[in-house]
């Protein structure tokens, strides 16, 4: 999923945000029989004013559009493998961005389901020890592909372990997602209750602060496309945009990408600054970048 140009904080339900490096925390506690949760909920006409107000001003859909607060039920478990958490920090992803301000592309209209609580980089607690996790701090790895929705023989892609382009994300025992956060089923990390697949857990090791474990996912995101990209010693790479995803994919690039030239495109002197601490070269603004190249 595309980042935007930052990650913004995202209040906690019940007081207001504290703000730590453009994350908010999240309370663990919940009460048993309800949860509070920000939740976006289908509505034409809040939607084209979601719309029309952003044009106004970035994040201006939030005030007006189909996202609420709202007291709902927890997410029930679909089954084997599923287990409740409770999130304590989560991110604001540039998609979560661009559906509060109805920019999302249609693309995504057949792969999600409402009502659905956005939020898929998430820290969270897990109260109870499932599989080979133990109860602690946990990451959720938010695509839900073939395993988490029990489909068996999982599909090709699924099968060589690349999980982003499952084939059968409308199907099995949830709703259709791409992925946690999108989801009617599953909830999402802005809230205080959602649910996820043991087959998405990873443990947080005690040196990680909340801060750097919410960062585990669009991390993730920008490794894989550094080690997946085929790029020959000396070669030019230009990173086009320098938000969030753009800055990681710097740094994975310059760690473990083979030796080249970094070029990076910034709108906004912080990301210029930013681009050139994490390993590029230069940083071009983007009118500048034909010329550059």
């Amino acid at each position: 999923m595309g980042k935007g140009p930052g990650c913004a904080p995202h209040a906690h339900p019940d007081r207001p945000a504290t703000h730590s490096h453009g994350w908010s925390r999240q309370s663990a506690r919940a009460g048993r029989s309800s949860m509070k949760a920000l939740r976006f909920e289908r509505s034409i006409a809040r939607f084209a004013a979601a719309n029309l107000a952003s044009r106004l001003s970035p994040g201006g859909g939030a005030k007006v559009g189909p996202l609420r607060l709202r007291n709902i039920d927890p997410p029930r478990l679909p089954g084997d493998g599923w287990v409740e958490v409770l999130p304590r920090l989560a991110g604001i992803c540039g998609s979560d961005l661009a559906t509060i301000d109805a920019r999302s592309s249609r693309y995504f209209e057949p792969i999600v389901s409402f009502p659905f609580v956005p939020g898929h980089e998430v820290v969270a607690d897990l109260a109870t020890p499932i599989g080979h996790l133990g109860a602690g701090r946990v990451v959720i790895e938010p695509v839900l592909g073939c395993v988490t929705r029990g489909i068996d023989p999982v599909c090709t892609a699924c099968a060589r372990g690349d999980l982003g382009n499952c084939e059968r994300i409308a199907f099995g025992a949830i709703e259709p997602g791409l992925q946690s956060g999108f989801c009617c089923d599953t909830g999402g990390g802005w809230s205080t209750r959602m649910i996820a697949h043991v087959s998405q857990l990873h443990s947080v090791p005690e040196s990680f602060s909340d801060e750097a474990a919410v960062m585990v996912e669009p991390t993730a995101c920008a490794v894989h496309g550094a080690l997946a990209a085929d790029i020959a010693d000396g070669d030019l790479v230009v990173v086009l945009g320098s938000g969030a995803l753009g800055l990681l994919t710097i740094a994975a690039l310059r760690r473990f990408g083979r030796p080249c030239t970094i070029m990076a495109v910034a709108k906004y002197p912080t990301q210029h600054r930013l681009a050139l601490e994490l390993g590029a070269d230069s940083v071009v603004l983007p009118h500048e970048l034909t010329r550059a190249v």
